[in-house]
């Protein structure tokens, strides 16, 4: 079974050194969505006011939440809108819609094999004096499970939101954006029993692929003193755990929401040894130095680390997530739904509409316009339940493809498989690095990214671009800038690059982009076996095109490009459907 497969074996994912395994012993790269607003709405994915942020740009200050910012103050717009007894029935009206067993089927049948299921505290213990379980939501969550394990995907349990709030922002469903978790003993102590219910409920499951103990603690910057009771919280809970559940993969996020690898000075899980690093990172491009610390501290360590949140541009997390799956780091996405609008654009992989009269809800709780009367809201929060439900939203299957490098994207040429000559991508001037990123040869100075340097490539910018230093000021309107989108690759005689596609279903054409000075004669194969010499014409830049290869289905096909005379210019590859 290929460690990219969306099967999971039954048996309980485990970490072995610095690699994740399966109940079989094959190596498993987890390829997955987090289902944010599912339990933890956040207000700005459900058609509320954006205000995330907020509290950190404020310094970290007393700032109370707005009208539907969070769940919980969600919670209160409802009742507010219609009434109490409806928004108590809400919860698990909304849950039961936002995910359903077709929402797992689908997650399967796009070629993920894991899910992130975000929790949060109030949802699962009550907010009264003593221990008081909301069983119905315990109930949803063995459903769920059920549904994973029928289709064969690992739920990961992620504790988003925590007693008293852990983080300081919005995510944290807290009260006040401050990290009261870690100032109150009650908050602190209900907090490790809910894991204590957890681990007693699920330590026999093998679907649950592994606990998140804690969502993105210590956001804004003066929360950061708190570190030293972040890492006592770690030993704590864990200790307890261990006394009921020896089996589960625990996954530990550092400070700084998951950024902040300080705390990570000591194995955390010492009896059993299965547990990883946990990070998160928005907005990243796929260079392997952004990693190199992260690498670091997993070797001396000798434990595991997966991305469990994040996202980026479609070409960037195609190389991005293809680059942590050469150093055995599984990815999470975030997110599986969120609604039109501008405010949620781009954060998630469904959308749902917003219903009807929802423009007179959003002037209520953002300019204290008139209330809709109770019948008008009921039928407006009735109606967003339907639109939640998965066959009445719309999927942006390109960025699916994107995501889990697939069958039907568009490769840029700095996007190549990582690796060691022989095995990844080779110059004859540049001598590739090592996973530390520190290049044994020279660099490439027409790279004026500084991108993939220890790789030893002859990335360029692409004709009439400007350097990004040289660029002062505001930056320009217009698309963001990337080294992705900038650089080309050129490769000389006795040079070659490896690109690489996954989950191939049908004969898949590859197409090059490229330019050249003069005719240049390369060779191509498919995994290792030759495809045959190709002549490529000259041509100028953003001109040159030739399909080089078809690819049979299969799981996973390396694409090597070498050059045996003259000069090419990668622009891109076309994996075609």
């Amino acid at each position: 079974m290929s460690k990219y497969t969306n099967e999971c074996v039954r048996g309980f994912l485990h970490a072995d050194g610095r690699r994740l395994y399966n109940g079989r012993g094959e190596e498993v790269i987890l390829r997955g969505m987090g289902v944010g607003n599912w339990m933890n709405p956040e207000g700005f994915m459900i058609g509320a006011p954006l205000t995330i942020g907020k509290p950190m740009m404020m310094g970290g200050g007393l700032i109370l939440p707005d009208r539907m910012d969070r769940g919980r103050s969600m919670d209160q717009t409802i009742a507010e809108l219609c009434g109490r007894s409806y928004a108590d029935a809400y919860w698990i009206r909304w849950m039961k819609s936002y995910l359903q067993e077709e929402d797992i089927r689908k997650m399967a049948e796009l070629g993920f094999n894991s899910v992130r299921l975000p929790m949060s505290a109030r949802l699962i213990l009550k907010e009264e004096p003593g221990y008081q379980w909301r069983e119905d939501t315990l109930a949803h969550l063995d459903e769920v499970l059920d549904w994973c394990e029928k289709y064969r995907i690992y739920a990961i349990l992620d504790l988003h939101a925590f007693p008293g709030g852990q983080t300081g922002l919005l995510c944290d469903d807290g009260l006040d954006n401050q990290a009261h978790f870690f100032t109150e003993p009650e908050s602190f102590e209900r907090g490790i029993v809910i894991w204590e219910k957890l681990a007693e409920r699920y330590k026999d499951r093998w679907i649950v692929g592994g606990y998140d103990l804690m969502n993105e603690p210590l956001g804004p910057a003066p929360l950061m003193k708190y570190k030293d009771k972040l890492a006592e919280f770690y030993d704590a809970v864990i200790r307890r755990i261990r006394l009921i559940d020896r089996n589960h993969l625990l996954t530990l996020e550092g400070a700084a929401c998951a950024s902040d690898l300080s705390i990570f000075d000591h194995d955390y899980d010492p009896e059993c040894h299965n547990w990883c690093i946990h990070m998160h990172q928005y907005g990243f491009d796929g260079d392997t130095a952004g990693i190199m610390h992260v690498l670091a501290v997993s070797k001396e360590l000798n434990v595991p680390v997966w991305y469990g949140e994040g996202r980026s541009g479609n070409p960037e997390m195609a190389v991005f997530y293809d680059m942590l799956a050469y150093y055995g780091i599984g990815f999470n996405q975030w997110s599986w739904k969120a609604c039109e609008g501008k405010d949620a654009d781009g954060i998630n992989l469904w959308t749902y509409r917003l219903p009807s009269g929802w423009d007179r809800v959003y002037a209520y709780i953002k300019d204290g316009a008139a209330r809709p009367s109770y019948a008008e809201s009921i039928a407006i929060f009735d109606e967003m339940l339907e639109n939640l439900k998965i066959e009445n939203c719309t999927c942006d299957e390109e960025r699916a493809r994107y995501t889990l490098h697939q069958q039907g994207i568009t490769l840029p040429a700095a996007g190549y498989k990582p690796g060691a000559p022989g095995d990844g991508s080779f110059s004859s001037v540049f001598a590739a690095g090592n996973e530390e990123g520190s290049a044994s040869g020279e660099v490439f100075e027409g790279n004026a990214w500084k991108y993939r340097i220890a790789d030893g490539t002859r990335l360029q910018l692409r004709d009439g671009l400007t350097p990004p230093s040289a660029h002062f000021g505001p930056p320009a309107p217009g698309p963001r800038r990337s080294a992705l989108s900038e650089l080309e690759l050129q490769l000389r005689g006795g040079e070659y690059v490896t690109y690489t596609i996954r989950d191939v279903k049908t004969d898949c054409p590859v197409v090059l982009h490229y330019h050249a000075l003069s005719n240049a004669q390369i060779e191509v194969s498919v995994n290792g076996t030759a495809r045959g010499a190709v002549t490529v014409p000259a041509a100028k830049s953003g001109e040159g095109t030739a399909q080089i290869a078809v690819i049979e289905p299969t799981e996973e096909a390396d694409v090597k490009i070498s050059v045996c005379t003259g000069q090419l210019v990668i622009e891109c590859l076309e994996f075609l459907n």
